[in-house]
């Protein structure tokens, strides 16, 4: 195996995903830029495979992925948060956007939609509620008169 080849855990580990447009075209920009940074670096640049890389293309070290998004918040002025926590908001907004519970578990790459479930019931609980008010308050509303 030499070092450049997939180890099984990522394997199982390795989704199909899907995107929008605008995405999608954030994502072609970016590999333009990998290819300008492949010729500047003057030795051929290691495919690796992830999108996200030095310039040289080795994969990233999770310190100085960690180091550059906390630099990235700060210039944002947005609060500190670990990149894992978006993983956290990612599932969140799914959930309160109507994705399913399979939808989020599939994204996230959970083995069962009942991890999904035991980790973000909070958030179920709670859009469940606001559907009953929501399915309330027509019935609860007094009927309107047309005045005839």
């Amino acid at each position: 195996m030499t070092a450049l080849e997939p180890t099984a855990e990522q394997l199982a580990a390795t989704r199909t995903i899907t995107w929008d447009a605008a995405t999608a075209a954030v994502l072609k920009s970016h590999k333009a830029r990998q290819a300008a940074d492949r010729l500047a670096c003057g030795s051929p640049r290691i495919d690796t495979g992830p999108v996200f890389t030095p310039e040289d293309g080795t994969v990233a070290r999770p310190r100085s992925v960690s180091a550059h998004f906390k630099r990235m918040l700060k210039e944002a002025c947005l609060p500190r948060i670990r990149l894992h926590d978006l993983r956290h908001t990612s599932a969140s907004l799914g959930l309160e956007a109507g994705e399913s519970l399979k939808e989020v578990s599939d994204r996230l790459g959970h083995n069962s939609i009942m991890i999904t479930a035991d980790v973000y019931g909070h958030v179920v609980h709670e859009l469940a509620k606001r559907s009953t008010e929501r399915l309330a308050d027509p019935v609860a509303a007094p009927p309107v008169l047309d005045g005839r």
